[in-house]
């Protein structure tokens, strides 16, 4: 047993203040409530982010990045996108000093639900089987042994892998930061504790209703009493020659991704046809690895589907500036083999040469096994709000389900959320506790170092209000004139967990803009002119061209439009122009630092050991986290909080990407060069103890004369 004080703990506020904390190389998250202090993990079970940056209410955290929910005294997952519990920490106070032990937890009464079934007394008899293997199976199995059902629980899925999550598939299997098992939902031993059955490999073929039984690829027949039909969706095909060919793939399992992974080699051509998210977060990983990237898609703008015409654009440029290339209104008519690689034919006539090709068009919902039941199908299985088919017994969720709102209309989702909630709900349903799905439906995509959240589904005809935040944040507010009905967030988690709250609440769009108006660290607002309502491409084609009348008359978009402000902001501050970044006597010694801005561009000041002074971009080049988090001091390195990339003073990146790893294992792919991936650096100047830096200057540093230091 080892207790280490912590310095700092008495100043955190006692209404859940958190501080982070490195013990023994284990990163911790200390918490107080009132006078007591606890201890947990500071990584998020999900994807690394600091809790220490998170949301404590009600004594429990909230991750800034995804918003998993976790108890902080036990440590508990409350909440997608996650399963993983938090490790704890003993706590202990003497004298009004803090201490933690992470050598053993903290002291929880609470008996683990896994349990229930060895604890229970008398077993149910009745057997649910759940059809699938992802997330929404995996959810439901897990659901209905938190509401108490101790009956039989099987699981049969087609993969042979245990259940894993899907979005790591575009993102972080294709850059070698998951294991390629995937990060798993359900893994065997979490299984046994949960006395759930477990047959991979196993599709179920045929199901008798009237006899309640399912048959097995096997040859195998099982009786049930309730069924899931949790059987998600496969990708929709491109329909054109050469659609079969070895180097055309797809991207729905996990032996896709690793088959996919393999074509990411640097200097390679990779063409995507699809511009959704998938297409657009396979680009982005692309141009990580190294890869050229083209971006096909028959639609006049990208994402046409999932965001409103202005988000849309704002990712159609972040795209573009990361190096991808993107064909709008241009189809693929087929594909011929080429020298080792693949020739795009092109309705324009062009054809498009790539090494290698990814079709992403979107996905078709599995509903083969409900249509032989005779089960409603309108671009997939027709579910109330409770999961209920028109089959008394036979439930439905996640991609492969379509529900049937209370108004009439249908609505159909693909989101890691509505898999996990939609299938949660059925599943307490299936257990005799009635739940009905009505989350608010949230969406999530990890590109271009930006995190890209939205919530609601605001359409193209919504209104819109743009709300800049600090470091580059920006959040997109929809309303139809008279209620919020959407919000999209790049780089901005905060507004989500707000946003979350206000359409649950049906704000009105007076008390929406009086919100915003008192809302910490905003600046300014910019509302969407109404000639961009209708959100067209065309639309917006016409409404940027200069009137006709010439100088006579300045349109209203100069001054009013968001997107422009942002060419603007671009224009002036990434531009020609000398920028004040600090005074000299603040950095005097080698390993001196400071933090200052560029415009909205975070930058480090920072003196080198040859005495020389740097300037470069404050963002990791792996997810665009600040790498720097103290306003000054002095160091050797810096090293990024979340997967520990390391920069020296001169701003080049210099430690091993992935320090800490995956399950320990560090390492990127071969050809990976750190001098090609660090921070962008600014041109430095000096003029009488002031410093100065350009993102473009072209040798017209500041004035000597009329520079005066106070």
């Amino acid at each position: 047993m080892t207790w280490t004080p912590v310095k700092g703990a008495d100043a955190l506020s006692p209404d859940g203040g958190v501080m982070a904390v490195t013990i023994d190389n284990v990163a911790v998250a200390l918490y107080r409530f009132g006078e007591d202090y606890l201890a947990t993990g500071n990584i998020c079970t999900h994807q690394y982010a600091l809790l220490s940056d998170g949301f404590v209410e009600n004594g429990c955290v909230e991750c800034p990045l995804h918003q998993a929910v976790f108890d902080v005294r036990t440590g508990k997952a409350l909440s997608g996108p996650v399963s993983k519990d938090l490790e704890t920490y003993a706590v202990k106070v003497e004298d009004g000093q803090v201490f933690v032990d992470v050598t053993r937890p903290a002291e929880i009464s609470e008996a683990p639900a896994d349990n229930r079934i060895a604890m229970a007394e008398e077993r149910d008899q009745r057997c649910f089987a759940i059809v699938g293997g992802g997330q929404a199976a995996a959810s439901a199995a897990r659901a209905l042994r938190d509401t108490g059902f101790t009956g039989t629980v099987k699981l049969f899925a087609r993969e042979q892998a245990l259940p894993y999550e899907r979005p790591p598939l575009s993102k972080a299997i294709l850059l070698g930061e998951a294991p390629l098992h995937g990060p798993t939902l359900l893994d065997a031993p979490a299984a046994e504790q949960l006395h759930i059955e477990l047959h991979l490999g196993v599709a179920v073929t045929a199901i008798d209703a009237e006899r309640k039984t399912l048959t097995a690829s096997d040859g195998q027949t099982h009786a049930y009493d309730q069924l899931l039909l949790a059987t998600g969706a496969s990708p929709r095909p491109l329909p054109i020659p050469g659609a079969d060919l070895s180097a055309v793939h797809s991207l729905r399992t996990l032996e896709d991704a690793i088959a996919f992974k393999r074509a990411l080699q640097p200097g390679r051509h990779i063409a995507i046809i699809g511009s959704g998210f998938i297409g657009l977060e396979v680009a982005s990983a692309a141009r990580q690895r190294g890869c050229d990237v083209t971006i096909v898609e028959a639609a006049p703008r990208i994402c046409s589907r999932a965001l409103h015409p202005m988000a849309a654009l704002r990712v159609h440029r972040l795209a573009e500036q990361n190096g991808v290339r993107i064909l709008t209104e241009v189809q693929t008519t087929a594909f011929e083999a080429a020298d080792g690689g693949v020739a795009l034919k092109l309705n324009n006539g062009d054809t498009l040469r790539a090494d290698s090709v990814l079709v992403g068009i979107g996905v078709i919902p599995e509903t083969a096994l409900a249509e032989s039941l005779g089960l409603e199908i309108e671009n997939g299985i027709v579910v109330d709000r409770f999961g209920r088919t028109g089959l008394d017994g036979v439930f439905a969720a996640g991609d492969a389900a379509v529900t049937r709102r209370e108004d009439g209309t249908l609505l159909r989702l693909e989101s890691w959320q509505n898999a996990q909630e939609q299938a949660t709900a059925a599943a307490r349903t299936m257990a005799g506790q009635d739940t009905a799905h009505d989350a608010v439906p949230w969406f999530w995509s990890d590109q271009f170092a930006h995190n890209i959240q939205m919530l609601g589904l605001p359409t193209a005809d919504d209104q819109m209000i743009a709300k800049p935040g600090s470091n580059g944040a920006e959040t997109l507010y929809f309303h139809n004139g008279e209620r919020l009905t959407g919000v999209i967030a790049f780089n901005d988690p905060g507004a989500i967990r707000r946003g979350r709250e206000w359409l649950r609440r049906g704000l009105s769009v007076d008390a929406l803009n009086r919100l915003l108006e008192n809302t910490a660290g905003a600046a300014g607002d910019a509302r969407l002119p109404a000639p961009l309502r209708r959100g067209t491409m065309s639309d917006l084609s016409n409404y940027y061209v200069w009137p006709r009348e010439g100088l006579t008359r300045v349109p209203d978009w100069v001054y009013t439009d968001p997107y422009i402000f942002e060419l603007e902001v671009e224009r002036i501050f990434h531009g020609p122009t000398w920028n004040y970044v600090a005074l000299e006597v603040e950095i005097p010694n080698a390993g001196d630092f400071k933090q200052s801005n560029v415009g909205p561009t975070p930058v480090v000041v920072s003196r080198d050991e040859d005495g020389g002074i740097n300037v470069f971009v404050n963002r990791c080049s792996h997810r665009a986290a600040q790498f720097c988090r103290d306003l000054r001091g002095n160091t050797e390195e810096f090293v990024c909080p979340y997967h520990q990339w390391s920069y020296d003073l001169k701003g080049n990146l210099a430690g091993v990407p992935f320090r800490r790893g995956v399950d320990g294992k560090g390492g990127m792919p071969k050809h990976f060069k750190t001098c090609d991936h660090g921070p962008t650096k600014l041109k430095v100047t000096t003029r009488h103890g002031v410093v100065f830096a350009s993102f473009e200057a072209q040798g017209h540093p500041p004035p000597r004369r009329g520079v005066r230091v106070l």
